[in-house]
């Protein structure tokens, strides 16, 4: 297996009126203060974001837990916000199973495009490399002499890149690699925690404005969407259950984040997590609720961690989209609870009469 990670290069301006380093910091408060999180200390507890600085002499590098998803776009928003801390270039690095490289700069806040390279395609146009040039202060044909097609790993390409800009060695690695060599105890380390406000005394979840029966037919599968009032409950994250007679069966389920103002105006649709991908799957055999019930299985939405949406989150509407099938003719009961993860709150559930027909 390849190695995959990510990180910025950031070139801080000798115009800067604090050093780079603390530029890079006050910057990263404020953005990351408008998106629900707040400084924390390095031994905070629980899910935090977590930001490696490492200095480089004219470079430094930033590494950022965040990024380690491989999403190009959390990689790109962290390399804009770090150009305009820097007054001057970022470049964002992405390795991806050594066999691909992506790179993309900005410059003071101005997007200058990316390079993808791979063993067999390159893309990076004659005039996005003299664009890189002007910044980077290179030849544009030394830039293209690292990007070379062939069956090597693109870390030897990265290296060579390394060279010819004068990049720090720590644009070699990514924030997972040095937790796990544990080297995070001896760098410059910037954490944060979600900034929940002020939330209610009692936190809760309550099941709001939704379906008491469902027609089903057997054989064909049926959406049922429950809304629920998330008022403060489930700081670490969701947990969705549904539970059912046998005459029912439950295809999947998902969470969505809503806003409180209009349910069906999402904040969060992405972190929808479906019952039928194997790894969220849970099964309950040895557990059955009351007249005969049985849990089937659920779905999970964290709150923290490398999500940004956490105070609005525990202040939303949390709509539960669970497909059912009909497995035999007659009525059957289901209960669908949302309760959260850390236990922070009571739990909100919603139960709903099927009416099974043989056919529509």
């Amino acid at each position: 297996m390849g190695a995959f990670f990510t990180n910025v290069a950031v070139r801080p301006s000798p115009k800067l009126r604090s050093d780079g380093m603390s530029a890079v910091r006050a910057l990263l408060d404020r953005a990351l203060a408008r998106d629900g999180w707040k400084p924390a200390s390095r031994d905070t507890p629980g899910d935090v974001r977590r930001l490696a600085l490492m200095p480089g002499g004219a470079w430094m590098t930033v590494l950022d837990v965040a990024t380690e998803g491989m999403r190009i776009e959390d990689l790109e928003a962290l390399s804009e916000l770090l150009s305009i801390a820097a007054a001057g270039p970022a470049l964002g690095i992405m390795v991806a199973d050594s066999d691909e490289l992506i790179l993309s700069l900005f410059d003071s806040g101005q997007a200058l495009g990316w390079i993808h390279l791979s063993h067999e395609k390159l893309i990076a146009p004659q005039a996005r490399l003299k664009a890189w040039a002007r910044s980077l202060g290179v030849d544009a044909s030394a830039i293209a002499g690292c990007l070379k097609l062939g069956y090597v790993f693109v870390e030897d390409r990265l290296l060579e890149l390394k060279e010819v800009l004068g990049l720090p060695d720590s644009v070699m690695t990514g924030f997972r690699y040095l937790e796990s060599d544990g080297q995070l105890k001896d760098l410059e380390l910037l954490v944060y925690e979600p900034d929940l406000g002020d939330l209610p005394a009692h936190p809760a979840i309550g099941a709001l404005h939704s379906p008491e029966t469902i027609n089903l037919v057997v054989g064909i599968d049926q959406n049922l969407t429950v809304t629920f009032q998330n008022e403060g409950a489930g700081a670490q994250g969701l947990v969705l259950t549904v539970a059912a007679h046998p005459e029912v069966a439950v295809v999947a389920a998902s969470l969505t984040v809503g806003s409180p103002v209009s349910p069906q105006s999402t904040l969060a649709s992405a972190h929808s997590i479906t019952l039928d991908e194997s790894d969220y799957i849970c099964t309950f055999p040895d557990l059955v609720l009351p007249d005969g019930m049985t849990k089937t299985g659920r779905a999970r939405i964290r709150m923290t961690g490398e999500d940004a949406f956490v105070r609005r989150a525990l202040i939303s509407h949390v709509l539960a989209d669970v497909t059912l099938r009909g497995a035999v003719p007659g009525d059957a009961d289901l209960l669908i609870e949302l309760r959260p993860i850390d236990e922070r709150g009571d739990a909100g559930s919603h139960e709903v009469t099927a009416h099974i027909s043989a056919s529509p």
